[in-house]
């Protein structure tokens, strides 16, 4: 038997209203999201800067918003400079991120912008920025201890060789 032609059409109709009720509750729903998050570090006001940055144009860009530091441009200028050199200055394209200098920018933005700061990607970001500094600094720590543990294992080496001998002279 073939389906009615009002049945086929009926079904038609209700599958092509839900796809367009699916449609319209998702652009709702990213609208919803673009509002609840419009507070977020990387919101209009508070830009992260162009990752597609050529690692040839770091130390320009580095340069200019340094520069844009020693100017003692106005609060929100200031803040923007301060999140754009932190970034440019943790950039995964930068052939030796600062972290160190990183930080204190950060901790300069959290100054003048506290409620920014609170914000849960600025904390993200401060908290993994902090660990890979401590990771750096235990590892600088390790890498004096291990060379200093080679010396004595080389000096222990030779204190051994000297020993051998002696006791090959005394037989």
């Amino acid at each position: 038997m073939r389906p009615s032609p009002l049945r086929y059409r009926t079904k038609n109709a209700s599958l092509f209203l839900s796809i367009l009720l699916i449609l319209a509750l998702s652009s709702c729903i990213y609208q919803i999201h673009n509002d609840t998050t419009s507070d977020s570090l990387f919101s209009k006001k508070c830009t992260y800067p162009d990752i597609g940055l050529d690692s040839n144009d770091l130390p320009k860009e580095i340069t200019k918003y340094e520069q844009v530091l020693k100017e003692k441009p106005d609060k929100e200028t200031l803040a923007a400079a301060y999140l754009q050199l932190a970034s440019l200055y943790s950039s995964h394209r930068n052939p030796s991120p600062d972290y160190v200098r990183t930080l204190k920018l950060l901790n300069d933005y959290s100054t003048l912008e506290p409620d920014k700061a609170k914000a849960e990607t600025f904390q993200y970001w401060y908290s993994i920025i902090s660990y890979i500094n401590k990771l750096r600094q235990e590892t600088a720590g390790l890498q004096k201890e291990n060379a200093e543990l080679k010396e004595v294992i080389e000096e222990l080496k030779h204190l051994d060789i000297r020993i051998e001998e002696k006791r090959k002279q005394v037989k």
